[in-house]
């Protein structure tokens, strides 16, 4: 009996040792006050569109984070960001991938995180004698040790340009002293689908949300309500 124990102990044991850590996702709706996806004050805009010519296939410079931040169990404390809707912390990387796939995958960035991975682009959009800014900004909300580090995509499109009032709103989200972030979807005009999730340094370990690389865009379709953003909050550990 008591070889049996032991012998079932160390099958547990292997078992758990065996389970990989990586992320997995929670998908919540809706967003609290201190998130604001028309932040007017304390942003910094690290990527603009412009109204005549698209912006895509690009990175932003190299950003530096508030604070450090855990991914996959590393600190990071840098980041680009692409046109096509992810980030990496990987600052040597040049070259923006735009065929979307699921995760993992070794032709897809690494060190990233997708929130909407497609090929997109940013074009600021004038109707009448009103302009919208297509852009990908930045800002911090919360107080050290608690902040939360904001990465925000306004106004994409598709990049075939088949329809220029087809367009996104949707942001990244770091929490610091941890190793979970989110991905928030605002609200959209049309229909896109396109890859969520993440993917470590040598895209030995990575995760999308079961439908990439065609999951469609959450949140509100027509006109922004907090209440209706779609959150996906990724956790670093076995689920």
């Amino acid at each position: 009996m008591k070889k049996n124990l032991l012998l079932l102990a160390a099958s547990t044991l292997v078992s758990i040792g065996a389970m990989a850590t990586g992320y997995y996702h929670i998908r919540t709706t809706g967003t609290t006050s201190e998130y604001n996806m028309n932040q007017s004050t304390g942003t910094s805009a690290i990527y603009t569109g412009t109204g005549t010519a698209k912006a895509n296939e690009l990175f932003s410079p190299a950003v530096s984070l508030p604070f450090a931040f855990s991914f996959y169990g590393n600190a990071v404390t840098q980041f680009k960001a692409s046109s096509s809707g992810y980030i990496t912390f990987d600052v040597s990387q040049t070259t923006d991938v735009t065929s979307n796939t699921a995760l993992p995958n070794a032709s897809a960035p690494k060190n990233a995180i997708f929130a909407f991975w497609d090929n997109l682009r940013l074009q600021t959009i004038t109707q009448g004698s009103s302009t919208f800014p297509s852009d990908i900004r930045t800002w911090t909300y919360g107080t050290a040790p608690n902040r939360v580090f904001v990465v925000q995509w306004r106004l994409t499109q598709t990049n075939d340009g088949s329809n220029a009032t087809n367009v996104t709103y949707f942001a990244i989200r770091l929490y610091e002293n941890d190793s979970h972030f989110d991905v928030v979807h605002n609200y959209g005009f049309g229909t896109f689908s396109a890859t969520v999730g993440c993917q470590n340094a040598d895209a030995s370990s990575g995760y999308s949300i079961l439908s990439s690389p065609n999951q469609n865009f959450g949140g509100n379709s027509g006109s922004y309500d907090a209440a209706k953003s779609h959150v996906y909050s990724f956790y670093y550990g076995t689920q």
